[in-house]
């Protein structure tokens, strides 16, 4: 291979290792902002109100009793009909191995 060939493959694996990365980084960062404005969030609405008092009572009523239950929980806030298919799988392949499991 002549070096011409030799850099232009060298220059597109740099320029797709770079953006790679920098796609990571990007990424990186706008999780932990995310995170930032959701851990401010909780804490103005709930966690300051909670120890001033000013949080109202949550009253959580028992609808159904599950002592001794084997129990699977499984959710999908959309609704199981909105899911991707693969979700769709997962809670079918639940179904046929849960055993004695509800």
């Amino acid at each position: 291979m002549n070096n011409f060939v030799l850099y232009s493959l060298y220059f597109i694996y740099s320029a797709f290792f770079l953006n790679k990365h920098r796609r990571i980084i990007k990424g990186k960062i706008l999780y932990q902002k995310e995170h930032e404005n959701i851990a401010n969030y909780l804490e103005n609405t709930y966690i300051k109100k909670y120890f001033e008092n000013k949080l109202d009572n949550i009253q959580i009523k028992k609808t159904r009793n599950i002592n001794g239950k084997k129990i699977i929980w499984q959710f999908w806030y959309q609704g199981i009909d909105n899911a991707p298919c693969i979700i769709k799988k997962c809670f079918k392949s639940v179904q046929k191995y849960k055993g004695n499991y509800e």
